[in-house]
């Protein structure tokens, strides 16, 4: 008999706990609404922070091939003036010997001293303060990829 009121006062306890009205503080907690708008809330930042990810991204997609079309291009600029310094080099060593050759002598001689003095002055412009490739970066300070190398003019 003891035995079965202990199974009898076990299944009252019981229900009375399942159902809630002895206890509230063992049931799961209804959020309250402070709770819910704060959920909310950062719902809504993880939502804004996910489209500024994606348009930031999209950005760097496009910058990143600026940035590769402005290397192309700096590459070929760095070339055509290393071109450039050749040929003035030349034209100084041609004029050189044009004037070694009695050029600047004769009928009319010092317009062609000028001529001669013109052009090398024009010649040492186009070899004075080329223009160098930057020095790449570490490549652990660096967001981009690393630079092409220098495209080398053609030696003559």
């Amino acid at each position: 008999m003891k035995y079965a009121l202990g199974i009898v006062c076990l299944s009252a306890l019981s229900l009375v706990l399942l159902s809630g009205s002895a206890a509230p503080s063992l049931q799961a907690p209804k959020p309250a609404s402070g709770t819910q708008t704060a959920l909310d809330a950062l719902t809504e930042r993880v939502t804004t922070l996910e489209k500024q990810l994606v348009t930031a991204n999209a950005q760097c997609t496009v910058l990143s091939k600026d940035l590769d079309d402005t290397r192309a291009l700096l590459d070929k600029t760095l070339a055509y003036l290393g071109q450039q310094a050749l040929a003035a080099r030349d034209m100084s060593a041609a004029l050189d010997t044009a004037e070694q050759q009695g050029f600047a002598v004769g009928e009319n001689h010092p317009s062609r001293k000028t001529l001669l003095e013109g052009w090398r002055k024009q010649i040492a412009a186009a070899q004075a303060d080329l223009p160098q490739a930057p020095k790449p970066v570490a490549p652990t300070a660096r967001a981009t990829p690393q630079p092409r190398k220098p495209v080398a003019p053609p030696q003559k």
